[in-house]
């Protein structure tokens, strides 16, 4: 959300700055431009964040098993398509930054899988509190 008002407002602003200085076409896209990088970092958040959140019911335990095989499969759906749909990474980076975002993604499933193994206990533990 955070994300969204910071580049709205930003694009807003030089909107807003272009208009009052009465700038011509080709120099009112010029001032635009550099909101393009900026606006492509926000709108990737805020589709990294969505299905982020969205997956907070099922590590909850909340939906069935249905409905979480439906989302999973989304989920995978949508990663696929916005690999397919996205910019090439040049091989000289790919092989630069592949070893450590490869450890960072390790991490990060083993984190994962961690809190999932460690969510039923705390239920049932909670459950034993309660009884």
């Amino acid at each position: 959300m955070i994300i969204q008002v910071v580049a709205l407002t930003l694009v807003a602003g030089l909107f807003i700055s272009g208009l009052t200085q009465n700038l011509p076409m080709a120099n009112w896209v010029l001032t635009m431009t550099p909101a393009a990088p900026i606006l492509a970092w926000a709108a990737r958040e805020f589709y990294r964040q969505r299905d982020t959140a969205d997956w907070e019911p099922a590590r909850a335990g909340e939906c069935d098993f249905d409905v979480c095989r439906q989302r999973s499969r989304e989920f995978q759906n949508s990663i696929y398509t916005r690999r397919v749909n996205g910019p090439l990474i040049m091989p000289f980076l790919y092989r630069f930054k592949r070893l450590r975002l490869e450890d960072e993604m390790n991490e990060g499933a083993a984190d994962f899988l961690r809190e999932l193994a460690s969510a039923p206990a705390a239920a049932s533990a909670s459950a034993n509190v309660q009884r």
